[in-house]
Parts: structure tokens; sequence; C-alpha cells
């Protein structure tokens, strides 16, 4: 495989991930009065799998990215490149596997769960979405960076996964806005014809941005915390 389909996939393959726990929680928790841990445990586990992997999800992209700009390491314009590039593909991958999944057929009570949660979104005002990016990212870079801390020893992989679904659940608690689960909601409604497609887009937008400064802002933390040592 030469090194343009390597990044392709690299930045594709998140995008599939997570859709996947998205559709796999929500069809477990449709069973349940409250599908809240089966959302906290398989968003982590697909997070888990996107390091390990160490392909690109767009919101660990904008924190890893801008650390590497504050250290000088890459210019802002290639950033920026990259990180379109990234948001791309992810969404790429959104939607192939949104359209798999929907295609193999949801259950009603699936269906059902997935309408109540793009509702409540609906209602959701613009400055609401954008403050929940932020602190999406602000909890999701939080977790890969104590996960990948070199003062967390390499044989502690248990201390690791514990502290990145620990930070992976307090942003589902705080029911916190993620593009990338925003996208596949996105899809979903547009293959089932649903009504406000527009006002989705728009929300998408601002969760979009959020992440960003969500991502930037902990970057420059981190920046810091890293002179200091």
């Amino acid at each position: 495989m030469n090194s343009r389909n390597k990044i392709i996939l690299k930045n594709l393959l998140p995008g599939i991930y997570l859709t996947s726990v998205l559709f796999a929680s929500y069809t477990l928790g449709s069973n349940f009065n409250n599908p809240i841990p089966f959302i906290s445990f398989f968003f982590g586990l697909g997070l888990l799998l996107i390091i390990v992997s160490k392909t690109y999800l767009f919101t660990a992209r904008v924190y890893l990215l801008n650390l590497n700009v504050y250290r000088q390491k890459i210019e802002i314009d290639k950033m920026f490149k990259s990180l379109m590039f990234t948001y791309t593909i992810n969404f790429i991958g959104v939607i192939v596997m949104t359209v798999l999944i929907d295609t193999a057929g949801l259950s009603n009570e699936t269906s059902n769960l997935l309408d109540k949660v793009i509702s409540t979104k609906l209602s959701t005002s613009y400055h609401s979405l954008l403050i929940k990016g932020v602190l999406c990212n602000f909890f999701i870079t939080s977790g890969v960076y104590l996960y990948n801390n070199a003062s967390i020893q390499k044989n502690m992989i248990l201390e690791k996964v514990i502290v990145l679904f620990g930070f992976v659940s307090m942003f589902i608690l705080l029911k916190l806005e993620h593009s990338v689960v925003n996208m596949s909601l996105l899809t979903y409604s547009i293959i089932n014809g649903k009504p406000n497609i527009s006002t989705m887009i728009v929300q998408l937008f601002i969760v979009s941005i959020g992440n960003v400064i969500g991502g930037c802002l902990m970057a420059y933390i981190h920046q810091i915390l890293e002179k200091d040592e």
C-alpha cells in the first residue's frame, strides 16, 4: 500500500469506527431505560481503537496538530489543509458505514431512540451547542493526552484505559457534542428523509467550530505545562 492510500485509510477508519459504536450503543441502549452507560462504554471503546490503531480522528487531530504548531514543527497553512482533509475523509467514512448499517436494518426501538436524540439536539440553542463542542474536545483531548503521557508507564495498560474511559464518560454524561457523532446522525436523517436537515447542517458546523476551539485551547494548555516541566 502506497503512502497516500495509507493516509486516506488512516483518516477513513475513525469515521467507520465511531459510526459503528454509535449505532451499536443505541441498539443495545434501546432495550433499557437508560442508554447512557452503553454509549459511554462503546464510545470509549471506539476511541481506544482509534488510539491503538494510530488512525486520525478529527477532534484529536485538532489538538495534536495545534500542539505541533506551538512546537514549531508544522506551519499553520499545512495544519489547516491537514485538518480539512481529515474532516472530509472522516465524514466519508461516516457516510459509508451509516449507509451500510441503515441498509442492513435497524430495529424500531433503535430508530425511535435515534429520533428522540435528534429531536433533543434540534431543540438545543446554537450558543449551547458551541459550548458543548468546546467542552467535548476538552474532555476527549485530556483523555488522549493522559493516555499518551509518559508519566504513566507503558506497562500500566489498565490505568491508561481507565483514565481514557473516565474522560469519555464525563463527555457522555454531560451530553456534550462531538462533530463526528453529529455527522452520523445527520447522514442517518438524510437517508431516512427526516425533516430539519438544514438546521442539522448548521448545528454540525457550530459543533465542529466548538471542537476546534476546544482542541486549540487544550493544545495551548498542554504546551505551557510542557514548558514548566
